[in-house]
């Protein structure tokens, strides 16, 4: 290869590097298109993300809600199964503690056998 070809070879390459680099975020339409319709157009992009970003949220509440129904329904089907299966059971709310006198029922506790019998305190007191 001769000096005058190589020479050449890199001032193409060095014009091709040059011209990429000094815009290389801009398409072709956009360098065509003037600084006021450029502008323009970007408000409206913005414009068109919030809508978009507005029906993604409200399709997002929709799948919630259908998922909430859902599991609703597996509920209400798990307790009927469980009716099925033992008798009744009520729902019960998961943030509620199971009440004392129910569990205190349950464990059969000394207390609530000796007032069954007679043998426990009263809350009456006898009067003058």
């Amino acid at each position: 290869m001769s000096i005058d070809k190589i020479l050449a070879e890199q001032g193409e390459w060095l014009k091709a590097a040059a011209g990429a680099t000094t815009r290389p975020d801009k398409s072709a339409v956009a360098i065509g298109m003037p600084l006021e319709i450029r502008k323009r157009r970007t408000e409206e992009l913005k414009a068109r993300v919030e809508v978009l970003e507005a029906q993604k949220e409200a399709v997002v509440k929709r799948y919630d809600a259908a998922i909430a129904d859902e599991k609703a329904e597996i509920e209400l089907l798990a307790r009927d199964i469980a009716w099925d299966a033992k008798g009744p059971t009520p729902p019960r709310d998961p943030r509620r503690p199971e009440p004392k006198a129910a569990s205190r029922a349950a464990s059969g506790s000394a207390g609530a056998a000796a007032r069954k019998k007679g043998r426990g305190s009263s809350s009456k007191r006898p009067t003058k």
